[in-house]
């Protein structure tokens, strides 16, 4: 059991977001079960903890994906910039990936690319269908399988009285790292 301060307990965070907080959780496939309980009360459901994103044509390492914004990013007006839709890849190291549920208020922002997908570490070809049926085909019991446009990076909801909640799936892309650096993707993308 992970104990948290009264402040930051699973209770204490909703009860803000009830009364006004926006909030943003950086995700980690390695949170505990309690907190993994707590993020389901907002529907979305993730893969075993401790499993890896990867992907097979990443130019950095298997463990690093880079989104292209034309093919990764939902294009909605009001949660995306035309900039932000138009650049170069955005970089997503050590991702933790989840999948929506029905929460009709929960929207996706971005998704994996096909070539992306969750396990052990070996290489796959880019057919999004192979990925799938390697990796369990979703018949496994364990839960969805997160291939391609299935494993969601980016969600956000808003709420009836206007609070705003996002869930990032890689804290690492939010650092200083990556911020005005350069990637070559292997299609020569900058």
């Amino acid at each position: 059991m992970v104990a948290f301060s009264r402040h930051l307990s699973p209770k204490a965070i909703i009860d803000a977001q009830l009364a006004g907080l926006n909030t943003l959780y950086l995700l980690s496939s390695s949170i505990s079960e309690t907190q993994r309980e707590t993020l389901r009360e907002y529907d979305i459901e993730f893969s075993e903890s401790g499993s890896l994103l990867l992907d097979a044509f990443s130019p950095s390492s298997p463990s690093t994906v880079h989104l292209h914004p034309t093919s990764c990013l939902i294009s909605n007006g009001p949660l995306l910039t035309n900039s932000t839709l138009t650049g170069g890849p955005i970089v997503f190291p050590s991702s933790a990936v989840h999948t929506l549920g029905q929460n009709p208020y929960l929207v996706e922002v971005a998704h994996a690319p096909k070539t992306v997908y969750v396990g052990e570490e070996r290489h796959l070809s880019a057919d999004e269908n192979e990925v799938e049926a390697v990796v369990g085909g979703g018949k496994t019991g364990k839960g969805p399988v997160q291939a391609g446009r299935k494993a969601t990076l980016v969600s956000a909801l808003q709420t009836r009285d206007n609070v705003r909640i996002g869930f990032v799936g890689s804290g690492a892309a939010l650092s200083d790292e990556y911020w005005g650096k350069k990637v070559k993707t292997v299609d020569g993308q900058s």
